[in-house]
């Protein structure tokens, strides 16, 4: 028995390592620790799981995958960077971005961040998008039907 033959993954894993290889972050989870997750996650039919760090999404990947359709997953992460690439690949349900407003406790170097991730979310086609000016600054995203990846992938990719 080869437990690093991983036979079957998430569809989205392979375009999720390669924007995490391009963007220099080396803290996704390694195959095998995401098909555990997919288990943990089959586990518990209907269940809430929360995860805390999303990285770029790996691991959230394979929770989703190992999910049924009752189930819902919650992730967490500070670092807009990294959470981007899970945005462009995993945005399922009803994405709420809030603080596009100007706010006091923004950290240094913010301000010009959020026009650049309003504008890369509109230019996709597989969105549909509202802005809200109200409250902190509101934009509600969901990928349209039809546009989702492939929970999974028969195809074992090579993960370098």
């Amino acid at each position: 028995m080869d437990d690093s033959e991983i036979r079957r993954q998430p569809g989205a894993v392979a375009a999720i390592l390669r924007d995490t290889h391009a963007l220099g972050f080396d803290m996704a989870s390694e195959p095998r620790v995401g098909s555990l997750l997919a288990v943990l996650a089959a586990s518990k039919p209907g269940g809430r799981v929360l995860e805390l760090g999303t990285g770029t999404g790996h691991g959230a990947a394979w929770l989703l995958a190992g999910m049924d359709a009752a189930a819902t997953l919650d992730t967490v992460d500070s670092d807009a960077n990294v959470v981007a690439v899970a945005q462009r690949h995993l945005p399922g349900g009803v994405y709420v971005i809030d603080d596009l407003l100007p706010q006091p406790n923004w950290p240094e170097g913010h301000a010009p961040r959020v026009p650049v991730l309003i504008d890369d979310i509109e230019r996709r086609d597989e969105f549909a998008t509202v802005r809200l000016a109200w409250a902190s600054g509101l934009m509600l995203v969901v990928r349209k039907a039809g546009s989702a990846p492939g929970l999974w992938n028969d195809e074992a990719a090579a993960v370098d």
